[in-house]
């Protein structure tokens, strides 16, 4: 039986160090430590333009395999940013990882739903929000860890 390598991790979920190791495991799994500036990329979408991103896409690994793109905030792409990914992740490269970094997952979001049936969806707790009504409703029921 072949495996097929995965080319796209979606990381969904508050918790930022438990979204940091996973990112961690991942890219020492890939890449190694000497190499690891020259294959990885780390872009925000809030402000990413399509030309910048398509620049990104289109670099090649540095004396190994594969490249490691992440975008941190990916529920903040816009609308031209989304088609772009969802046409390119019909025909992914082989030398390209893409890591989507998102706080939230929103069942009516066709591209989230689209991009998790392409590759490896990791799931990580969601804080609550923290706010006055939020502390006081924990503190009633007896949840002080909260």
């Amino acid at each position: 039986m072949v495996v097929k390598e995965t080319w796209l991790y979606l990381l969904i979920g508050q918790d930022i160090s438990s979204k940091d190791l996973k990112l961690k495991s991942i890219k020492k799994s890939l890449l190694g430590q000497a190499l690891e500036n020259f294959n990885l990329d780390t872009l925000y979408a809030k402000g990413l333009a399509l030309a910048e991103l398509q620049e990104k896409l289109l670099c090649l690994p540095v004396r190994i395999k594969k490249r490691i793109l992440v975008i941190k905030d990916a529920q903040a792409l816009k609308e031209p940013l989304r088609d772009f990914l969802l046409e390119y992740s019909k025909k992914p490269p082989a030398h390209l990882v893409l890591i989507l970094d998102l706080e939230h997952y929103d069942l009516r979001d066709d591209f989230i739903l689209s991009m998790s049936r392409r590759g490896q969806v990791y799931r990580f707790k969601e804080t609550l929000a923290v706010n006055t009504f939020s502390l006081t409703r924990q503190i009633e029921s007896k949840r002080p860890d909260y």
